[in-house]
Protein backbone atom coordinates (compact mmCIF):
# COMPACT_ATOMS: atom_id res chain seq x y z
CA UNK A 1 0.00 0.00 0.00
CA UNK A 2 1.35 3.41 -0.94
CA UNK A 3 0.99 5.79 2.02
CA UNK A 4 1.43 8.76 -0.32
CA UNK A 5 -1.48 7.72 -2.49
CA UNK A 6 -4.46 10.03 -2.36
CA UNK A 7 -6.97 8.66 0.15
CA UNK A 8 -10.64 8.33 -0.78
CA UNK A 9 -12.95 11.06 0.46
CA UNK A 10 -15.15 10.40 3.46
CA UNK A 11 -18.96 10.37 3.38
CA UNK A 12 -18.83 13.55 5.44
CA UNK A 13 -16.85 15.34 2.69
CA UNK A 14 -19.42 14.45 0.03
CA UNK A 15 -22.28 15.36 2.40
CA UNK A 16 -20.70 18.80 2.98
CA UNK A 17 -20.29 19.34 -0.78
CA UNK A 18 -23.94 18.43 -1.32
CA UNK A 19 -24.97 20.81 1.45
CA UNK A 20 -23.11 23.63 -0.31
CA UNK A 21 -24.99 22.89 -3.55
CA UNK A 22 -28.39 22.62 -1.87
CA UNK A 23 -27.96 25.70 0.33
CA UNK A 24 -27.46 27.77 -2.84
CA UNK A 25 -29.87 26.14 -5.28
CA UNK A 26 -33.32 27.00 -3.90
CA UNK A 27 -32.54 30.53 -2.63
CA UNK A 28 -30.93 31.27 -6.01
CA UNK A 29 -33.90 29.91 -7.97
CA UNK A 30 -36.31 31.94 -5.83
CA UNK A 31 -34.23 35.10 -6.21
CA UNK A 32 -33.88 34.79 -9.98
CA UNK A 33 -37.59 34.12 -10.48
CA UNK A 34 -38.30 37.31 -8.52
CA UNK A 35 -35.84 39.64 -10.26
CA UNK A 36 -35.26 38.33 -13.78
CA UNK A 37 -38.31 40.02 -15.33
CA UNK A 38 -37.19 43.42 -14.05
CA UNK A 39 -33.60 42.82 -15.18
CA UNK A 40 -34.75 41.80 -18.68
CA UNK A 41 -36.97 44.88 -18.76
CA UNK A 42 -33.86 47.02 -18.37
CA UNK A 43 -33.83 47.78 -14.65
CA UNK A 44 -30.41 47.65 -13.01
CA UNK A 45 -29.74 44.83 -10.53
CA UNK A 46 -30.26 45.67 -6.88
CA UNK A 47 -26.99 45.04 -5.07
CA UNK A 48 -28.54 44.28 -1.69
CA UNK A 49 -27.61 41.95 1.17
CA UNK A 50 -29.62 39.07 -0.31
CA UNK A 51 -27.70 39.21 -3.58
CA UNK A 52 -24.41 39.55 -1.72
CA UNK A 53 -25.23 36.44 0.32
CA UNK A 54 -26.11 34.53 -2.87
CA UNK A 55 -22.79 35.53 -4.42
CA UNK A 56 -21.03 34.08 -1.37
CA UNK A 57 -23.08 30.88 -1.50
CA UNK A 58 -22.42 30.58 -5.24
CA UNK A 59 -18.69 30.44 -4.57
CA UNK A 60 -19.05 27.46 -2.20
CA UNK A 61 -21.55 25.81 -4.55
CA UNK A 62 -19.14 26.30 -7.45
CA UNK A 63 -16.38 24.50 -5.56
CA UNK A 64 -18.80 21.65 -4.80
CA UNK A 65 -19.87 21.43 -8.45
CA UNK A 66 -16.20 21.17 -9.46
CA UNK A 67 -15.63 18.51 -6.76
CA UNK A 68 -18.42 16.53 -8.44
CA UNK A 69 -16.57 16.83 -11.76
CA UNK A 70 -19.24 18.95 -13.44
CA UNK A 71 -17.74 21.64 -15.67
CA UNK A 72 -19.79 24.67 -16.57
CA UNK A 73 -18.98 27.39 -19.09
CA UNK A 74 -20.96 29.99 -20.99
CA UNK A 75 -20.15 32.46 -23.71
CA UNK A 76 -22.36 35.10 -25.24
CA UNK A 77 -24.57 33.81 -28.07
CA UNK A 78 -22.73 34.03 -31.35
CA UNK A 79 -19.24 34.43 -29.87
CA UNK A 80 -16.73 32.98 -27.46
CA UNK A 81 -14.47 35.92 -26.75
CA UNK A 82 -16.00 36.51 -23.28
CA UNK A 83 -16.51 32.96 -22.03
CA UNK A 84 -17.33 32.57 -18.35
CA UNK A 85 -16.34 29.48 -16.37
CA UNK A 86 -17.82 28.15 -13.13
CA UNK A 87 -21.00 28.61 -11.12
CA UNK A 88 -20.18 31.93 -9.46
CA UNK A 89 -19.41 33.91 -12.64
CA UNK A 90 -22.32 32.42 -14.60
CA UNK A 91 -24.95 32.64 -11.84
CA UNK A 92 -25.43 36.40 -12.28
CA UNK A 93 -24.43 36.69 -15.94
CA UNK A 94 -28.10 37.21 -16.87
CA UNK A 95 -27.66 40.76 -15.52
CA UNK A 96 -25.45 41.45 -18.56
CA UNK A 97 -27.25 41.82 -21.91
CA UNK A 98 -24.58 39.75 -23.65
CA UNK A 99 -25.65 36.61 -21.76
CA UNK A 100 -29.42 36.83 -21.95
CA UNK A 101 -29.79 33.64 -23.98
CA UNK A 102 -30.89 35.15 -27.30
CA UNK A 103 -28.57 35.31 -30.29
CA UNK A 104 -28.52 38.30 -32.65
CA UNK A 105 -30.40 36.06 -35.10
CA UNK A 106 -33.23 35.27 -32.68
CA UNK A 107 -32.19 31.76 -31.65
CA UNK A 108 -32.77 30.83 -27.99
CA UNK A 109 -29.88 29.53 -25.95
CA UNK A 110 -29.92 28.37 -22.35
CA UNK A 111 -29.94 31.34 -20.03
CA UNK A 112 -27.22 31.61 -17.40
CA UNK A 113 -29.60 30.69 -14.59
CA UNK A 114 -30.91 27.66 -16.50
CA UNK A 115 -27.33 26.55 -17.06
CA UNK A 116 -26.45 27.04 -13.38
CA UNK A 117 -29.55 25.22 -12.09
CA UNK A 118 -28.87 22.29 -14.43
CA UNK A 119 -25.24 22.09 -13.26
CA UNK A 120 -26.34 22.21 -9.61
CA UNK A 121 -28.84 19.39 -10.16
CA UNK A 122 -26.25 17.27 -11.97
CA UNK A 123 -23.69 17.86 -9.23
CA UNK A 124 -26.23 17.02 -6.53
CA UNK A 125 -26.95 13.65 -8.14
CA UNK A 126 -23.22 12.86 -8.53
CA UNK A 127 -22.39 13.94 -4.97
CA UNK A 128 -25.21 11.82 -3.56
CA UNK A 129 -23.91 8.79 -5.45
CA UNK A 130 -20.34 9.42 -4.25
CA UNK A 131 -21.54 9.78 -0.67
CA UNK A 132 -23.30 6.42 -0.90
CA UNK A 133 -20.25 4.79 -2.51
CA UNK A 134 -17.95 6.14 0.20
CA UNK A 135 -20.18 4.56 2.89
CA UNK A 136 -19.74 1.02 1.54
CA UNK A 137 -16.30 0.30 3.07
CA UNK A 138 -17.52 1.71 6.39
CA UNK A 139 -20.55 -0.57 6.29
CA UNK A 140 -18.31 -3.58 5.66
CA UNK A 141 -16.05 -2.57 8.55
CA UNK A 142 -19.08 -2.07 10.78
CA UNK A 143 -20.41 -5.52 9.91
CA UNK A 144 -17.01 -7.08 10.60
CA UNK A 145 -16.68 -5.35 13.95
CA UNK A 146 -20.20 -6.34 14.94
CA UNK A 147 -19.40 -9.93 14.07
CA UNK A 148 -16.13 -9.96 16.00
CA UNK A 149 -17.45 -8.06 19.02
CA UNK A 150 -20.85 -9.73 18.98
CA UNK A 151 -19.62 -13.32 18.94
CA UNK A 152 -18.58 -13.41 22.64
CA UNK A 153 -21.93 -11.89 23.60
CA UNK A 154 -23.64 -14.53 21.51
CA UNK A 155 -21.69 -17.31 23.24
CA UNK A 156 -22.37 -15.82 26.69
CA UNK A 157 -26.06 -15.64 25.81
CA UNK A 158 -26.06 -19.35 24.90
CA UNK A 159 -24.04 -20.39 27.95
CA UNK A 160 -26.13 -18.38 30.43
CA UNK A 161 -29.43 -18.87 28.59
CA UNK A 162 -30.02 -15.16 27.87
CA UNK A 163 -32.38 -13.88 25.21
CA UNK A 164 -30.38 -11.00 23.72
CA UNK A 165 -33.53 -9.23 22.50
CA UNK A 166 -35.07 -9.04 25.98
CA UNK A 167 -32.14 -7.77 28.04
CA UNK A 168 -32.47 -4.80 30.36
CA UNK A 169 -30.15 -1.86 29.78
CA UNK A 170 -27.86 -2.89 32.65
CA UNK A 171 -27.70 -6.48 31.42
CA UNK A 172 -26.91 -5.32 27.90
CA UNK A 173 -24.12 -3.06 29.18
CA UNK A 174 -22.72 -5.91 31.28
CA UNK A 175 -22.81 -8.29 28.34
CA UNK A 176 -21.13 -5.69 26.13
CA UNK A 177 -18.40 -5.22 28.75
CA UNK A 178 -17.94 -8.99 28.94
CA UNK A 179 -17.65 -9.09 25.12
CA UNK A 180 -15.00 -6.38 25.10
CA UNK A 181 -13.03 -8.22 27.81
CA UNK A 182 -13.28 -11.49 25.87
CA UNK A 183 -12.15 -9.80 22.65
CA UNK A 184 -9.29 -8.10 24.51
CA UNK A 185 -8.20 -11.41 26.05
CA UNK A 186 -8.39 -13.08 22.64
CA UNK A 187 -6.26 -10.37 21.02
CA UNK A 188 -3.78 -10.48 23.90
CA UNK A 189 -3.53 -14.26 23.65
CA UNK A 190 -3.11 -14.11 19.87
CA UNK A 191 -0.43 -11.43 20.28
CA UNK A 192 1.46 -13.62 22.75
CA UNK A 193 1.14 -16.60 20.43
CA UNK A 194 2.63 -14.80 17.42
CA UNK A 195 5.20 -12.89 19.48
CA UNK A 196 3.87 -9.36 19.23
CA UNK A 197 4.47 -8.89 22.97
Amino acid sequence: MNVFQKQPRSPRYWREQRAAVLSFRQPYADYVSRVVTDIYAGKPPVLDAERQRLVQLSTAAGAAVEAAGVRIAMGPPGGNQLTLFGVAPIAFAYENKLYRGVSPFGYHYSTPYETVLDALDQADAILLRREEESKRPLRRLDRGLRLVLGFPAYLAGIIFGLDLRNLSENQAHGLWFLSVLADGATLFGFGKLVGWW
